[in-house]
């Protein structure tokens, strides 16, 4: 195309036109000031001070001092529009804010009070974390507030935690030390903000600035400060200017006395009267180191005059002190099966015997079974406690299959059943119910399988009793005839009962029996193709859940992924990846949840990832996650040392227990949990003081629930007490001898004196009055093993407590054959193998029989059952640890 002339001219004026219009208008103009837009707030012009309004606000925090003096403003728009503006700002609300969220700010400020925290949980979950600290700041309703800071469902205390921790997490640790100065002023809010300084590095500058300090609170927060360092001392003189008795006890506690935290509990109005007369009692025994019979009067009247001394706590306060035998002497004239039942778990026969009516030194156990199972037959006394017939007869058949006295049950029992059995179906069905329920397997087998024989309506009947109306038992029943059609119904019972009961069915008829059946239900499913294969899956699945053997799991969670991840199971991940010291696959799920919105913000995923990948060498990566821990703890301490501690991470768990220790909450039930843990490291050091003051603690915590049917209540005060002696012994060895001498005579035959006795005082030097003593209870031991040769639990007690006191190890291993012989699967039993391994200095064979034990431990944890955690220290002590001394 060609241009004419003209048109060429025209254009280019227009150009120069445009050009010479840029040239005279600035590119970019300068931005106003904030007194010009606080100027233009008075504007004639609605536009110019809506805009000047929200460049105001978009300024945000940079604009205060100006928007705080136009709030003053004589000129009514200025002043509201600056107010308006002003709060917004305060309130951290931003023109990006949710207008939901805004909405609710602006209702809260004139809300009534029943209101308020409605609206702060809706913010609260539309995560305006921010904002709903602003308003809980500016809050000038003191009842207000102490129902923000009390309201379960709404805690203030956790939305600042969360709230800083984003911060953190984004780099902004100034706007995390903003949101914790407006948390609760109250000791966890204050321990949170002193955490935060350790964190940073500047809790040292800060102490220095509160000591001399005239704020308001200046107390309170050194008392914090102190707390977050560490100083335990400096905390302790602090206690006493604070209004804060629980964490003044506490911290006594921790420094090696235990009476302000028993006189704290002393001044609880809701506990018993007799709980009240144990911790003034306790005082006196920790503060003269004994009481006589006179002292104890308050009590002993009890006995004797009160019906209900068992359940009121009476008696549960004189074992706590050291005296059983004031209950004993009334226990085996009105409750005798509970006086039986408590020498039973002290080994201590004969005394059980004498209390069930039956001459130690001739027993006729058979007689005294028919006779007692015909009393139960009556049915009179059946739903009587414990003094009932109900109840004896259940001890006596608890005594004789521990004992291994599976033929004198049978002797005992089989005519009475055979004439039952010739009567209604329905009386031996009760029967063979409750002998399962009991855990009597043995007889119970003999019992079904006498009875139902080659009836299949009668084994139908069998297996609704024992195995409840779940319908996947009868796809199982139907799998194994299918999977081993040459098997016979006793076959098939044994294999439900082996998977039903897993460890517990100790059945030497039965043994492997559940290895068995569950190799045959793999085989029949890497047989079966689709879709049938997936009904066996979760069938199998069903099997593993109900009885967790740790190979099982991991071959589902190998082979089947698919299943696994859907199965109830996959919750439990982490738990079978440290059980299968599978630490690289653990260290990549933990770095997977971290890289989430919530696990990033998780102190506790970080010490779990921290301890996993230290344990695949990594230690550099190790470390940045725990200084991720450390910034994001800010108080938070338990669940950390916990995490640390499951991996056997106990150079990390050290330090977060002391910090937990240090930084309890006034809860006394998280205080003894934390005190419990502490104990370990407390007594692995020597520092025999503070472990006495904690033990003594934990005793008084536990007068009230536990029970006087076996030893768990003494082994709270041997614990205290024999942490006390070894704290005397450089002062007063004399003395301490005595009281270790009482603390082994309190129940010389007992599986706690292997847990708290014979490890402490070697530790302390006392090998020698260490195997003084054990030789005692070895002897004691004796004629029960002679008499007893089956009784494998008690076998196992003696072996444990040899393995222990490092002493007959070679006669305790082929004890501990034995236990294992009558029942292979048991994981306390492979333990206590594994213990005697270890005493003799065979650390590879102590650790393949604590793997071992692993195997069998994992359904402990999915239950939240203690016994997990503590042999799972077992294995990494075995690995790891020294030999004892």
């Amino acid at each position: 195309m060609k241009f004419s002339g003209a048109f060429l001219t025209t254009a280019l004026l227009c150009l120069a036109t445009l050009h010479a219009a840029e040239v005279a208008q600035p590119a970019n103009p300068a931005p106003k000031t904030t007194a010009e837009l606080v100027a233009e707030l008075a504007s004639e012009d609605y536009h110019t001070r809506e805009e000047a309004t929200l460049a105001l606000w978009k300024l945000g925090f940079t604009a205060m001092d100006e928007l705080k003096q136009a709030a003053q403003s004589d000129d009514p728009e200025v002043a509201f529009r600056a107010q308006k503006v002003l709060r917004k700002i305060q309130l951290l609300i931003t023109p990006d804010t949710d207008p939901e969220v805004e909405k609710l700010a602006e209702e809260y400020a004139t809300a009534r009070p029943a209101r308020k925290i409605g609206i702060l949980q809706a913010m609260t979950q539309m995560r305006a974390l921010g904002q709903v600290l602003r308003l809980f700041a500016a809050e000038t309703d003191p009842s207000v507030r102490i129902e923000m800071e009390s309201d379960r469902s709404f805690n203030i205390h956790n939305i600042a935690l969360y709230a800083a921790r984003e911060k953190i997490v984004g780099g902004d640790t100034e706007g995390a030390r903003t949101l914790l100065e407006l948390a609760p002023a109250n000791a966890s809010g204050l321990l949170a903000l002193a955490e935060f300084f350790r964190a940073q590095g500047t809790l040292g500058a800060e102490l220095e600035k509160a000591k001399t300090s005239t704020a308001k609170g200046k107390d309170a927060w050194l008392f914090a400060l102190y707390r977050a360092s560490g100083d335990l001392e400096s905390a302790l003189r602090q206690a006493g200017q604070v209004e804060e008795p629980t964490l003044g006890a506490t911290l006594a506690a921790l420094h090696g006395d235990p009476v302000p935290l028993l006189e704290l509990q002393m001044r609880n109005s809701d506990i018993q009267d007799n709980s009240r007369t144990y911790l003034k009692l306790a005082i006196q025994r920790w503060t003269q180191g004994s009481l006589s019979d006179e002292d104890l009067l308050p009590l002993t009247r009890q006995i004797q005059g009160n019906e209900n001394w068992v359940e009121d706590g009476t008696a549960q306060a004189l074992y706590q002190l050291a005296r059983p035998d004031l209950v004993l002497s009334e226990l085996r004239i009105k409750r005798p099966a509970i006086a039986a039942e408590y020498y039973i778990s002290k080994e201590d026969i004969p005394e059980a015997l004498k209390c069930l009516g039956i001459d130690p030194d001739q027993p006729d156990l058979v007689s005294a079974l028919q006779d007692a199972y015909k009393k139960y037959q009556s049915r009179e006394q059946f739903e009587q406690a414990d003094s009932g017939d109900l109840y004896q007869l259940d001890i006596l058949l608890s005594l004789m299959a521990t004992h291994g006295l599976s033929g004198e049950i049978a002797q005992a029992l089989d005519p009475i059943m055979e004439k039952i059995a010739s009567g209604e179906d329905g009386e031996i069905l009760k029967e063979i119910s409750y002998f399962h329920d009991r855990g009597l397997l043995s007889y119970d087998r003999k019992l079904t399988m006498d009875w139902a024989g080659d009836d299949a309506q009668r084994w139908k009947e069998c297996y609704t009793v024992i195995l409840g109306n779940e319908p996947q038992w009868d796809d199982i029943l139907d799998w194994m005839a299918t999977v081993a059609p040459e098997s016979s119904a006793a076959d098939r019972y044994d294999g439900i009962m082996s998977l039903q009961s897993g460890i517990s069915y100790d059945v030497p008829e039965a043994a492997n029996c559940r290895e068995l059946w569950m190799g045959r239900f793999w085989k029949a499913i890497g047989d079966t193709p689709e879709p049938r294969r997936q009904k066996l899956l979760d069938n199998i699945t069903f099997l593993i859940l109900k009885k967790p053997v740790l190979g099982e799991v991991l071959r589902l969670m190998d082979q089947e992924p698919a299943v696994f991840d859907r199965s109830p199971i996959e919750s439990f991940r982490p738990s079978i990846l440290i059980m299968a010291n599978r630490w690289q696959e653990l260290a990549d799920f933990y770095l997977e949840q971290i890289q989430t919105d919530e696990g990033k913000l998780n102190p506790i995923m970080h010490a779990y990832a921290a301890s996993a990948l230290r344990r695949v060498g990594k230690d550099q990566e190790a470390a940045e996650q725990d200084q991720w821990v450390d910034r994001l703890a800010l108080g938070q301490n338990t669940g950390i040392a916990r995490a640390y501690d499951d991996l056997g991470d106990y150079t990390h768990s050290k330090v977060w227990w002391d910090r937990a220790a240090m930084e309890c909450s006034d809860n006394l039930i998280e205080v003894r949990l934390v005190f419990t843990s502490l104990l370990d490291t407390v007594t692995d050091t020597g520092d025999w003081k503070r472990a006495a003051a904690l033990a003594e603690f934990i005793a008084s915590q536990s007068t009230a629930y536990l029970a006087i049917t076996n030893t768990e209540n003494l082994s709270y005060r041997l614990r205290a007490d024999v942490y006390k002696a070894l704290d005397l012994l450089p002062t007063d060895r004399e003395k301490a001898l005595k009281m270790l001498d009482d603390c082994h005579k309190l129940m010389p035959t007992a599986g706690s004196l292997a847990d708290y006795f014979f490890p402490a005082i070697r530790a302390a030097g006392l090998t020698q009055e260490s195997d003084a003593w054990f030789e005692e209870s070895w002897k004691r031991f004796a004629p029960i093993i002679k008499k007893y040769p089956n009784a494998h639990n008690s076998l196992n007690t003696i072996g444990w407590m040899a393995a222990r006191a490092k002493s007959h190890l070679d006669e305790a291993e082929q004890l501990e054959n034995q236990s294992l012989a009558n029942a292979p699967e048991n994981p306390a039993y492979m333990d206590t193998m594994a213990e005697i391994q270890f005493a003799k200095g065979d650390r590879k064979a102590a650790v393949e029989w604590s793997a071992k034990s692993n195997q069998f431990i994992l359904g402990e944890n999915f239950q939240g059952s203690i016994g997990y955690t503590d042999i799972r220290r077992q294995y990494y002590r075995f690995l790891e640890g020294p030999f004892p001394k």
